[in-house]
């Protein structure tokens, strides 16, 4: 849905708002990256079903904490994704987690180093200070509740 305003006393030009339409965009790519995880074959590494674990955890801490939105369960993913629908989001962090989900299996490197220590940067800038903040905050509580297993990831 466009909105049109039309500034005051001027006879300028109507400016048109895309905030809806940037959010069906980003809709359409939920939809899509869902579509693409359901019908590849993955054969996921031990490593990379507890990376993408940890980061659906750090996610849904961070979006539990912070926003007091609706929040629904991932559906849609791959079987071996599965363990990863009893996280619950926002639409917002949802989509992030989708992002996030589908730059690390794309990832390029083989052995996959901690982002924070990789040469090759997956996440566009916007997404890399968010995935940052998300760490931050979800680190830290995390370890105040008692997850002392998390020591290890938070610090290497």
């Amino acid at each position: 849905m466009k909105r049109s305003f039309r500034s005051k006393g001027k006879s300028s030009p109507d400016v048109t708002c895309n905030v809806c339409e940037i959010w069906r965009q980003v809709l359409r790519r939920v939809k899509r990256i869902k579509k693409q995880s359901s019908h590849l074959n993955l054969t996921l590494t031990r490593k990379q079903k507890k990376d993408l674990k940890v980061l659906a955890l750090f996610t849904s801490v961070y979006c539990h904490d912070h926003h007091p939105l609706k929040k629904e369960s991932l559906s849609g993913l791959d079987p071996q994704l599965a363990a990863l629908e009893r996280f619950s989001c926002c639409q917002q962090c949802q989509t992030f987690l989708l992002y996030a989900i589908e730059r690390r299996l794309n990832c390029p490197l083989v052995e996959k180093p901690a982002c924070k220590h990789c040469q090759v940067h997956c996440y566009s800038s916007e997404y890399r200070e968010k995935v940052r903040e998300i760490m931050r905050y979800s680190g830290k509580a995390l370890i105040k509740k008692g997850r002392l297993d998390l020591l290890w990831y938070y610090f290497f």
